[in-house]
């Protein structure tokens, strides 16, 4: 099974920029997007791939960590 967490790329951006965790040299706006750009390539046919070989679960990740924890939690089978 795969879980894809998916989320708009300016709030992934947003997201990184603002963390409270260590800062890389690449943690630039223009560093993210490269990383993300070279992310999507290829992104249909991994996720092709994927979908023909195990079960996937898409959550939508722009929303409270509280809200997305359950979710998985749900689609997993692992609340009532």
């Amino acid at each position: 099974m795969v879980i894809s967490l998916e989320i708009p790329e300016e709030k992934a951006v947003s997201r990184i920029l603002t963390s409270k965790r260590e800062k890389r040299k690449v943690d630039t706006p223009e560093g993210i997007h490269s990383r993300l750009h070279e992310f999507h390539k290829g992104y249909e046919e991994r996720m092709m791939f994927i979908r023909k070989h195990w079960p996937l679960i898409i959550i939508n990740a722009d929303r409270p960590i509280e809200e997305i924890e359950k979710d998985i939690l749900t689609k997993l089978k692992l609340t009532g």
